[in-house]
């Protein structure tokens, strides 16, 4: 590591590579970190890097990176890759596009409007809410440490002072005058989030006077710029001197911002065409007696004309307000809820949103790119069903979203019926099928959860993981893929429990590509070709379960592949119940494998088997099958009823060769 900051200077330049990325330009320091434009060698994607200045500074770096790594929100920055480590230490984060907020609140009082203002807090206090639930407190929220997308989201960065919530107030904690709270200036006292919520007042407090507050100062009394007295209360309560005083979670200061702007909706207004008074006629007759009566009647049947046109502009005003924060939407197709799309409810409705989808058929597809909770509501046995005529059912890159009790029909032309990129996506009590491709794709570091759904009929894979992706599956079942059920590869990984694969056209679980999964009481059954196959370096764990009737293998281990097969049962494949091809390696511990068209165990030259504890019975060719080549280890086998004799063994050695 570099011991000081003119080596660390010295160690880097434009053009130089830092982990998997090449500097580009620098971009001066903040705090002990010095800052540079930086580009994904792998990708070409844009990033910031954080360069240690010196040890302490690697430190903060360390601790910056731990504690993104455990959170996950839109306003929080993602971490690309975490170099605190190397030397120099470094932190590499998203390139957020937007401008600071310290810019902007010096433009002066009244630099963001009220609602832009309430909405800036709300998002950042729902970050903290967040934070705070992970056990974290930020220590130094400020404008320089803010970033406003181009929509005007807000993204909170520089987490170097962040703390465990209750540890002690540290004599080097870098406080911002103005925006730390001053409980933190009391050395030894602990540091809880209610400073993380004085900060965002400050912020708040500064926007609408252009100045930092002092200790006590309060908001409510000051009315310039059009701020409603809610949202100027709110500011009011996180600024409480006494920490106990202010709001016990982020969240519930949230909720009070998001009122504040329900509450200052548009003034109830009308418009009017003014028509000009009319000029006397010269000698003209002194009006009659029935003129004055009438002139009454006018105006008030054009005050009853004025207020039937102001309740419903009014109306919609409020609605309008109100929508933008709406956290439950219904959408009936027939028109009985808020929309009668769910792209509609998708556009209108806030982050963090539900949105409940009454039965109907929505022939759209969803794109979610905003953390929301999509419902289908059953009715008399009747279901939400989302079928696009072509294209995908759903693209999703949301940070988290959830889709429940849902039918989707993946239409013509789609590589998948639901696709997943760079998104986190859990998926219950729904049905998803696909005419073409995939019934669900997930890719480019997706993580994706389904829990007691159907996957298929699809017209390639049930479930394919790609790209360093991430699935679990609980009490699922996949059938009827005409490709193989689940496919992975890339770097993917697979968490399965209670599965159920039924009638795959290709294999049931396919791992390739350094991916990896493991399954836990699974039943492959009635697949085109292998029940599992592992090959190109993939990495299989199965413990319990069974694989029944497969076309091909039971289970195929190829070409670097590893296998461990725990307590599982596999019966009546059409070929081997087992096949090691070469370079790969199986172990099977309490397995069962009976009724095979072929071997038991077939162990090709240049693969390894080893067999403890399993019993291998009634298959049509040998129990046991070894090449001259092969590797073998048995301890506590059971071979019976095989064709004799039960090990056919080639290798010269066959003393080595575990006998019944």
């Amino acid at each position: 590591m570099p011991r000081d900051e003119k080596e660390t200077r010295a160690a880097v330049e434009s053009g130089a590579i830092i982990g998997s990325f090449r500097l580009e330009a620098p971009l001066g320091a903040e705090g002990p970190a010095l800052m540079w434009h930086a580009v994904d060698t792998t990708d070409g994607a844009p990033a910031i890097l954080k360069l240690a200045r010196d040890k302490a500074a690697a430190s903060r770096l360390a601790r910056a990176a731990a504690v993104l790594a455990g959170v996950s929100h839109p306003a929080l920055p993602k971490v690309l890759e975490d170099g605190t480590r190397h030397d120099p230490p470094y932190l590499a984060l998203e390139a957020v596009e937007g401008i600071p907020l310290g810019p902007v609140l010096a433009r002066g009082p009244g630099a963001l409007a009220p609602s832009a203002l309430a909405s800036i807090l709300a998002s950042l206090a729902d970050a903290l809410e967040t934070l705070h639930e992970a056990g974290l407190v930020h220590g130094d929220v400020q404008p320089a440490n803010i970033v406003l997308r181009p929509n005007g989201l807000p993204v909170l960065a520089d987490f170097e002072e962040a703390r465990l919530e209750g540890s002690a107030a540290e004599t080097h904690l870098r406080l911002t005058p103005g925006y730390a709270a001053p409980e933190l200036y009391a050395a030894g006292s602990p540091i809880g989030r209610g400073a993380d919520l004085y900060a965002l007042g400050a912020i708040g407090y500064r926007a609408i006077t252009g100045r930092v507050p002092e200790p006590g100062a309060s908001l409510v009394s000051h009315a310039e710029g059009g701020y409603p007295f809610t949202l100027r209360a709110a500011i009011d309560w996180a600024l409480e001197p006494a920490p106990e005083a202010r709001p016990a979670r982020a969240a519930e200061w949230r909720d009070a911002l998001l009122a504040s702007l329900a509450t200052h909706a548009p003034p109830r207004t009308i418009r009017v065409r003014r028509v000009p008074p009319r000029r006397p006629r010269p000698n003209a007759a002194a009006p009659t007696s029935r003129a004055p009566r009438r002139r009454p009647v006018r105006r008030l049947a054009f005050a009853a004309i004025a207020a039937a046109i102001a309740v419903p502009l009014a109306f919609f005003g409020e609605r309008a307000a109100s929508e933008r924060f709406r956290l439950e939407w219904v959408v009936d197709a027939r028109g009985g809820g808020h929309a009668t799309t769910i792209g509609d409810a998708l556009a209108r409705a806030r982050d963090g949103a539900t949105i409940r989808v009454r039965p109907g058929r929505y022939e759209e597809t969803l794109h979610i790119v905003r953390p929301v909770t999509i419902e289908g509501v059953a009715e008399n046995g009747e279901r939400a069903v989302v079928a696009p005529a072509s294209g995908p059912c759903a693209t999703i890159s949301a940070p988290k979203a959830t889709l429940t009790g849902l039918v989707f029909a993946g239409g013509e032309g789609a590589e998948a019926c639901i696709e997943i990129a760079d998104g986190r996506v859990a998926v219950g009590e729904s049905e998803i099928g696909a005419r073409a491709g995939a019934a669900l794709l997930a890719r480019d570091g997706a993580e994706v959860n389904v829990a007691s759904s159907i996957l298929g009929p699809s017209g390639g894979a049930g479930l394919l993981i790609a790209n360093g992706a991430r699935a679990i599956l609980a009490d699922t079942t996949l059938r009827g893929a005409a490709r193989s059920a689940i496919v992975l590869r890339g770097g993917a990984d697979l968490l399965a429990t209670d599965l159920a694969i039924e009638d795959a056209g290709q294999a049931g679980l396919l791992v390739a590509g350094g991916a990896s999964a493991r399954l836990e009481r699974a039943r492959i059954a009635d697949t085109a070709h292998s029940g599992i196959e592992v090959v190109s370096g993939g990495r299989l764990e199965v413990v319990g379960g069974a694989i029944e009737r497969a076309g091909g293998a039971g289970c195929l281990v190829a070409d670097g592949g590893r296998a461990v097969l725990q307590d599982t049962r596999i019966a009546e494949s059409r070929l081997s119940g087992v096949l090691a091809a070469p370079s790969a390696e199986i172990e099977l511990a309490g397995a069962t494998i009976e009724a095979s068209g072929e071997h038991g165990v077939t162990v090709l030259d240049l693969a390894r088997v080893t067999l403890r504890q399993s019993r291998i019975t009634g298959n049509g060719g040998h129990g046991v099958a070894l090449q001259a080549k092969a590797q073998y280890e048995a301890d506590a086998l059971e071979v019976e009823r095989n064709k004799e004799p039960q090990i056919l063994d080639e290798r010269p050695s066959r003393h080595a060769a575990a006998r019944r």
